[in-house]
């Protein structure tokens, strides 16, 4: 009925659902970057209010949920999740957060995905200094990533390069592997 009512809102709100079942597995996601298409598949980390966050290969790509035309399960993967069959009740955790909720759940990365839904922007704050790939409009950019500039901006710094990007153009984020920064410090000098 919401997806219905703010039509706007219609592709984030299925691709937060389809994803939000499927935390911790498999998946293929079709993204645009630019007029550029790519599949990419692996498992999801974080679903965020505007985007998802996906490991792949021990890379982590954070794709705005703009971005993506297709996302689904990979052919060979089970359709559904059997995790509902193994419930563990954890009295200590209960009672803390019952008693201290905020705490605890700002300790935990898994709890603060289930009660909080955080934006791009607040996600990539907790990977500030990492060195990063931003796709963005039509330009790819790479450096250390500073955010908390300026109120809807993250800034990348490369070695000549330093570039304020409003988060709602950002298309993919990508961490930086140690192998591809060692080429790229080697084929710019």
């Amino acid at each position: 009925k919401i997806a219905e009512a703010l039509p706007t809102k219609k592709k984030a709100l299925y691709l937060k659902g389809f994803f939000k079942e499927r935390r911790n597995q498999q998946v293929e996601v079709y993204y645009l970057i630019h007029t550029e298409a790519k599949w990419l598949t692996g498992r999801i980390l974080v679903v965020g209010r505007d985007f998802v966050s996906i490991n792949v290969n021990g890379e982590r790509y954070w794709i705005a949920y703009h971005a993506i035309e297709v996302a689904r399960v990979p052919t060979g993967f089970p359709d559904t999740d059997y995790s509902h069959t193994n419930i563990i009740y954890d009295n200590d955790l209960k009672q803390s957060l019952l008693l201290n909720f905020g705490e605890v759940v700002s300790e935990k990365e898994t709890l603060k995905q289930l009660f909080y839904e955080e934006t791009l922007k607040t996600n990539l704050e907790t990977w500030q200094g990492t060195h990063v790939t931003v796709w963005f409009g039509n330009i790819n950019l790479s450096g250390k990533l500073i955010v908390g500039s300026k109120d809807g901006h993250i800034a990348v710094k490369g070695r000549k390069e330093h570039a304020d990007i409003q988060v709602e153009s950002i298309s993919v984020v990508k961490t930086r592997s140690t192998l591809a920064s060692i080429k790229d410090f080697f084929s710019k000098k």
